[in-house]
């Protein structure tokens, strides 16, 4: 199964960054995506795209990181497409492959966030870039996450405390826009007195 390249596309121009960096971004992974064939597939080099989740609770204040083995960092679950359909789909595998969690809501099928950044040399494979598109999702934060081969650890992670696990720009990004998510909820939520 091979993404569409259109259909990416249009999924892309579609996305409305928050930020400059993000902006740039965006733009970037368009212009990768135009002039790159294969740019979802791993051994694609400089770079390609991969697929995350935010996975967020009901009430918006915390979401799942996990501690990658290979980079040794906290980051949401996500990694490289395979032969997912669409890069939603890759994004929820993923997920459900690195916190055991099910079901997994997705919020909306427009792309949540997109970031990006370099991945340092390791093993066989060169430093390279991920153009990484990241989509949200709810869960109960009463499901305990599972820790995967992949990871040393995965869990329910506050808002407030994500600096303690990871500062990079991106991760304070989504708790953003999430806290604006909330603000929506909420007031639809007020208007239709439910």
């Amino acid at each position: 199964m091979y993404l569409n390249q259109q259909n990416v596309l249009s999924l892309l121009e579609s996305h409305r960054a928050i930020s400059e960096k993000e902006k740039q971004d965006t733009q970037k992974t368009i212009n990768f995506v135009q002039s790159t064939a294969q740019f979802w597939q791993r051994e694609t080099l400089p770079g390609h795209l991969t697929a995350s989740a935010w996975i967020i609770n009901a009430t918006y204040h915390s979401t799942i990181l996990v501690h990658h083995k290979k980079l040794n960092l906290w980051f949401q679950p996500g990694g490289h497409i395979e032969n997912d359909p669409h890069l939603l789909a890759a994004a929820k595998r993923e997920a459900i492959e690195e916190t055991g969690i099910t079901p997994l809501d997705m919020i909306s099928n427009k792309i949540f966030d997109i970031d990006v950044h370099s991945i340092p040399e390791n093993k066989s494979v060169p430093q390279h870039l991920h153009f990484d598109i990241r989509f949200a999702f709810l869960a109960d934060t009463t499901a305990q996450p599972q820790v995967s081969d992949e990871s040393h650890d995965v869990r329910w992670i506050a808002f407030e405390k994500l600096p303690e696990f990871n500062n990079d720009v991106s991760i304070a990004r989504m708790a953003e826009k999430t806290r604006r998510l909330a603000t929506i909820y909420k007031g639809t939520r007020d208007a239709t007195g439910a």
